[in-house]
C-alpha cells in the first residue's frame, strides 16, 4: 500500500514537471520569453555636468580669465552669436556691449524693453545687485579677462541705470560705476548723464 502511493506521488511530480517543461517551450516559441545578452550594452556614461548645465547658485567663483580667449574662460561664455556673454556665476546673460548713449532713467528701461540683441527680445535693465556681480572683487572695475566690450572704469559719466528704487522712492532708479564697487548713487529723475547696460534672465524687480 505504501510503495503504491509512493508511486502515485512520484508519477504525479513527473507530469507536473514536464506540464512546466511544455509551457516554457510553447512561450519561447510565442515569443513571450526571450533570452537577452548577459554583456552590458555599453561602457558606464559619465557621470560629470557641463558648467552650463548646472543651475547656478550664486555660492560660486569662477576664474574669468582661464581661458583661450575672453569668450571661453569658466565664468564668461559668449552666447546668441556673440551678442552677448553668459555669465555661469549667476545665470544672467549680458549685453557684450553695452549702450553708449546716455539717458533719462525712464529711456534707459525703454531702451532694454525693445532690445533685440542677438535676435532676442526680454532684456530689461538689471538690479542694482546683479549690476554689482560684475564688479571686480577689489571693486575697481570688471573681473580680469572680462569679454564684454566699451565698459570704462574711470571715465565720468561711465555710469549705469539699474531698476532699483531707493528706500521706496519711486521717482528714479540707483546707478552705478565701475570705478568703485561701492559707488552706488541716486540721481534725479531728469539726469541723463547715465547708460543702460541690459540683461537677460534672473528674476528682475518690479514694484517698490
Amino acid at each position: 500500500m505504501a510503495c503504491s502511493r509512493i508511486l502515485s506521488l512520484v508519477f504525479r511530480s513527473a507530469w507536473y514537471v514536464a506540464a512546466v517543461f511544455v509551457l516554457l517551450a510553447a512561450a519561447t516559441l510565442a515569443g513571450v520569453v526571450r533570452a537577452g545578452s548577459l554583456d552590458p550594452p555599453g561602457g558606464p556614461a559619465s557621470t560629470m555636468r557641463p558648467l552650463d548645465t548646472i543651475a547656478p547658485s550664486w555660492l560660486r567663483a569662477l576664474a574669468s580669465d582661464n581661458g583661450v580667449d575672453p569668450c571661453s574662460s569658466s565664468r564668461f561664455s559668449c552666447v546668441m552669436g556673440g551678442a552677448a556673454v553668459l555669465d555661469r556665476e549667476t545665470g544672467l546673460v549680458w549685453e557684450k556691449t553695452p549702450g553708449s548713449s546716455n539717458l533719462t532713467w525712464p529711456n534707459a528701461d525703454a531702451r532694454c524693453e525693445t532690445l533685440s540683441a542677438g535676435s532676442r527680445l526680454g532684456w530689461r535693465l538689471p538690479t542694482v545687485e546683479e549690476l554689482l556681480t560684475l564688479a571686480d572683487s577689489d571693486g575697481m572695475g570688471l573681473p580680469a579677462g572680462h569679454p564684454f566690450i566699451g565698459v570704462a572704469a574711470a571715465v565720468v559719466g561711465d555710469r549705469y541705470w539699474s531698476v532699483t528704487h531707493f528706500q521706496g522712492v519711486i521717482s528714479a532708479g540707483r546707478t552705478v560705476t565701475f570705478f568703485s564697487a561701492a559707488d552706488v548713487r541716486f540721481p534725479a529723475l531728469g539726469e541723463n548723464n547715465t547708460r543702460a547696460w541690459c540683461v537677460r534672465g534672473g528674476q528682475g524687480y518690479d514694484g517698490i
